[in-house]
């Protein structure tokens, strides 16, 4: 994940801060559990079920639609708002986290609310996206964060250059990074399978199957934050490079939905990962204010400090047993 410019947006990040600041501070209460989500920005839906027309046996496709979509993309300019929904399986268990919001590709800004189930507590976090920083706000953190602050902020360029931090305790793949970067994965797609037709929110689109080889997507990739997002999915993958994409294009060229689902390792455990991203609106504006420094907490030290609780829990149950 991240280096000067990464836009690492966070489930994955929220989420492991969540669990640390609830883990540091002596677990979770009934407030958390009566914690309920913020509202979604007024931009954005929930991800909506889609109306498939039946499909034909997959064909290949002539042409290049989603180079086409690719170069879309490129010429698309202002934000785009976002909605998603996914599930990580790990050790038999589903965690299912969802999220809305909106990102300025080409700032590295973004706003949006993500929601999941951590220790049994339905929990809430805002996030804001300000280039090399993220900052985290939730009602777990209530009263749990030094200060009375109610922000956590991740650095994401100085987790990068420390060594021996585990960045997967940020999240870095799936839906933890910033779902528009499922985008990028498309500058690598291979032959292309048309599934069928269908409406995503209303609108026709066409719905494809491609295979994405994520070395061609890093070589095809723009920018230093995409190679890098890259790279660094590629290193949990345990050696696979390629990975099935699912991805509805309307009229003009625009991807709506695109599913992403593979197998990653995530703290040194095997995790399946399934998430549905849609884009529900173009050039739009993104409001996304950093919080006053004074209100914040630094996240990758209240992180490290939970990863060598952890370690050290860890080496008294094996001393003990």
């Amino acid at each position: 994940m991240g280096l000067e410019r990464r836009s690492g947006l966070a489930l994955g990040a929220a989420i492991a801060a969540a669990s640390a600041a609830i883990a540091g501070c002596g677990g979770t209460s009934k407030d958390d559990e009566a914690a309920a989500p913020a509202k979604r920005a007024a931009t954005t839906e929930a991800p909506a079920a889609t109306t498939e027309a039946p499909a034909a046996p997959a064909a290949t496709v002539s042409g290049d639609p989603i180079g086409r979509a690719v170069a879309a993309l490129a010429r698309q300019k202002g934000g785009l708002a976002v909605a998603m929904h996914g599930t990580i399986q790990s050790q038999g268990v589903d965690t299912k986290v969802s999220g809305t919001g909106s990102i300025d590709r080409r700032s590295h800004r973004g706003a949006f609310t993500v929601t999941t189930v951590l220790h049994g507590a339905k929990i809430a976090i805002k996030t804001v996206m300000d280039g090399h920083a993220v900052y985290l706000s939730s009602p777990a953190f209530a009263g749990r964060l030094q200060g009375g602050r109610s922000w956590m902020r991740i650095d994401l360029a100085k987790a990068a250059r420390q060594k021996g931090f585990d960045l997967s305790s940020l999240g870095t793949n799936g839906p933890s990074q910033d779902p528009s970067q499922v985008l990028d994965y498309l500058r690598g797609a291979g032959p292309v399978k048309k599934l069928g037709t269908a409406k995503v929110r209303g609108t026709e689109t066409t719905h494809y199957r491609v295979t994405v080889d994520l070395r061609r997507a890093k070589a095809k990739s723009s920018t230093s934050a995409a190679k890098l997002a890259i790279t660094q999915l590629v290193s949990t993958l345990d050696g696979a490079t390629k990975i099935p994409v699912e991805v509805w294009i309307d009229g003009q060229h625009r991807v709506l939905r695109e599913r992403v689902r593979y197998t990653a390792q995530l703290q040194g455990a095997p995790n399946a990962m399934d998430y549905t991203t849609d884009f529900t609106g173009f050039d739009v504006a993104v409001k996304a204010s950093a919080p006053k420094l004074d209100d914040t907490v630094d996240g990758l030290a209240l992180l490290a400090k939970a990863q060598q609780a952890k370690k050290e829990q860890q080496q008294a149950n094996e001393a003990a047993g």
